[in-house]
């Protein structure tokens, strides 16, 4: 038993359909941080309409393709930021990219 499930899961992978959903009930939180849906859209909506106290959590990565499908869902709180994407990590991907084009240039 538990109130919230947080996925990061590889991309395409799917852990909840109806049946898991099912299993959750009421007033529990789903939070996405995977590259994607880890779940079966239809049975997101359909747990979300049935369970007007739970809810699902996601950033821009988590949501992917789906925004629309889900724009309209109440209990959908979404931001399209990524999570992961912070100002130092943008430095040090930058740094590690021209590093990358110095070494090839080199001959190294």
């Amino acid at each position: 038993y538990c109130d919230i499930v947080i996925t990061c899961l590889p991309r395409n992978t799917c852990l909840f359909g109806k049946e898991e959903f099912g299993i959750m009930g009421d007033g529990k939180i789903l939070m996405n941080t995977s590259i994607g849906p880890t779940f079966d859209v239809a049975a997101l909506k359909e747990w979300l309409g049935a369970n007007r106290e739970s809810w699902y959590f996601c950033d821009g990565t988590g949501m992917g393709a789906i925004e629309d499908e889900l724009s309209t869902v109440r209990n959908v709180a979404y931001t399209p930021v990524v999570a992961g994407k912070s100002i130092q990590s943008t430095g040090r991907l930058s740094r590690k990219a021209l590093d990358n084009i110095r070494t090839f240039l080199g001959g190294k």
